[in-house]
């Protein structure tokens, strides 16, 4: 026995029944004090009851003292088993009665040819208590812990997680599979494929042809595949290994895998070029890397070149006539960032659709717009930026960009005010993005994509987010509603706002204030650096 304390702290003395397990029936169990330590009124109590065990407390009235303690007594039992049978402190039978000790096997009535094996027998004072096992590729049913008892009048069966006296049985337990849930967006740069069926608690081992996949079990119909990072989409031919059986399933080819489609990160530009390498490898990659920072007073766009799969070079170009480079001037640092997305349609994070191409051309503003077409179906015009990926003609230049529908988006050059001189063809990389917010993948990576319309010379864009640290800024002007030369450029950015600030040559600014038609700006607002998957 042990003391008892009052207000719900109780300390139990569990007594184990020396006959071992009762069967399904609870016992019956005389109990009481049989010693005189402590004067103080107490009671025996019973907190519990299994077919192994007792639990006993001691009780106190409550206002006899706090906090509550008693000398510990000495407590006497005796156990009675339900089928009438008494059994003292030794475990011997005090009461015999006639019994069938079950000296024979239990009649198993299997479904097939092969009966479960019997894997544990311990004998009691009445008999067996046994449990089952199958062969391998096979199951028992009721489960393994299912015991088989000598009782008073035979065999029985109990099954304790189910309580059922059902018969086992040895069932077929080959792995089959009803459908495989490839993944349709995965978040960040991992995935899992769910892999559906019946008898899968004992897979160990899934290969997508020959190269091992990680899983983890869910439950006997459920498996989930992880699938790694740059995993390659494809489709695959499933093997499935279980426990003692090795086993391919025949199944259909499916797709699955997830690749990094894009990344974003920041740096700072001079007006000397600087090599930007990237986390990841792609085939085709289109870069966005403007506006640039405000920092210093004369303009400037971003200019790249030898764009190839892992790494690009930027610079900062001024227009001849701003102390730029061209005539031996120098900018300052500039903060800028860049996104890099692979070409063509992607879904990523929560479900953004993002592409990415390019189209070339030679055309000029002053000319009009070059047209091309996107790889895509929208419902309506999507949000597009632009920049030239190529270096064929060295120099200030940059995009300007006409209408956007559903179907197409328009883009032009243009290069220092009054230049009429013809321009080398260029590629003009886009990434078109439909307007909305959510995630990349990640809570910690979120993201807006927008139109600020009508935007003046100076103009300040309140983010939806309140990102936790400042996020990268990717725009670029997406009308063309006044001709004269003119960039776009951001300051003052946080978790909260930045500002967006329309630059002309100064020789245009009269008498030191811009003035320019109200023109919309196309933005997307990305939290984080890093690369995303997609499919």
């Amino acid at each position: 026995a042990a003391d008892g304390q009052l207000e719900g702290k109780l300390t139990f003395a569990t007594t184990n029944f020396d006959r071992g397990e009762y069967g399904k029936l609870l016992p019956r169990v005389l109990a009481w004090i049989a010693s005189y330590n402590d004067p103080e009124p107490v009671v025996l109590r019973r907190d519990s009851l299994s077919q192994t065990s007792v639990q006993l407390l001691l009780q106190e009235a409550e206002e006899i003292q706090e906090p509550v303690s008693h000398s510990p007594e000495t407590v006497h039992y005796m156990v009675v088993g339900a089928d009438g049978i008494i059994f003292d402190f030794e475990g011997r039978q005090l009461d015999p009665r006639d019994r069938n000790e079950c000296t024979d096997r239990p009649v198993i009535n299997a479904n097939i040819t092969t009966d479960p094996n019997i894997t544990d027998s311990t004998e009691f004072f009445t008999g067996d208590s046994i449990r089952f096992s199958c062969p391998p590729g096979f199951e028992v049913t009721p489960p393994e812990d299912t015991i088989v008892h000598c009782e008073t009048d035979g065999w029985s069966v109990y099954n304790p997680s189910t309580d059922q006296t059902i018969w086992p049985t040895c069932e077929d337990a080959t792995p089959t599979i009803t459908s495989i849930e490839p993944p349709k967006a995965p978040f960040g740069c991992t995935s899992t494929v769910t892999i559906i069926g019946e008898h899968l608690s004992g897979i160990n081992e899934v290969l997508f042809d020959a190269r091992v996949m990680s899983v983890t079990l869910v439950d006997a119909e459920h498996i989930e595949v992880n699938i790694p990072n740059n995993f390659p989409l494809g489709t695959y031919d499933v093997t499935l290994k279980k426990s003692f059986v090795p086993d391919t399933i025949e199944l259909d080819k499916f797709e699955v895998g997830s690749t990094a489609v894009m990344e974003t990160g920041g740096t700072t530009l001079t007006d000397q070029w600087k090599l930007i390498s990237l986390q990841r490898t792609y085939t085709d990659p289109i870069v966005i890397c403007q506006p640039m920072g405000a920092r210093g007073l004369d303009p400037g766009v971003v200019r790249l070149h030898n764009i190839s799969s892992n790494s690009f070079l930027a610079r900062i170009a001024e227009p001849i006539g701003a102390v730029s480079v061209e005539d031996g001037g120098a900018h300052g640092s500039e903060v800028i960032s860049y996104i890099v997305v692979e070409r063509g349609v992607w879904f990523v994070g929560d479900g953004l659709q993002i592409e990415a191409g390019s189209a070339t051309t030679n055309r000029k503003l002053s000319s009009g717009f070059s047209t091309a077409t996107f790889q895509a179906d929208y419902t309506e015009a999507p949000v597009v930026v632009t920049q030239i990926q190529s270096y064929n003609e060295e120099g200030f230049s940059f995009t300007r960009q006409g209408p956007t529908t559903e179907s197409r988006w328009s883009f032009a050059l243009q290069e220092r005010q009054g230049d009429t001189s013809g321009h080398a063809t260029e590629t003009v990389g886009y990434i078109a993005i439909e307007q909305g917010v959510g995630h990349l993948g990640d809570a910690n990576r979120r993201y807006e994509v927008g139109i600020l319309r009508d935007a003046s010379v100076e103009s300040q864009l309140n983010f939806f987010h309140r990102y936790t640290t400042d996020p990268h800024v990717f725009a670029w002007l997406g009308s063309s509603n006044d001709k004269d030369m003119v960039i776009l450029r951001f300051r003052d950015t946080n978790s909260d706002t930045t500002t967006f600030v329309m630059q002309e040559e100064p020789r245009l600014v009269e008498g030191g204030i811009v003035v320019h038609a109200p023109e919309d700006i196309n933005y997307f607002i990305m939290e984080g650096d890093g690369s995303v998957c997609g499919v």
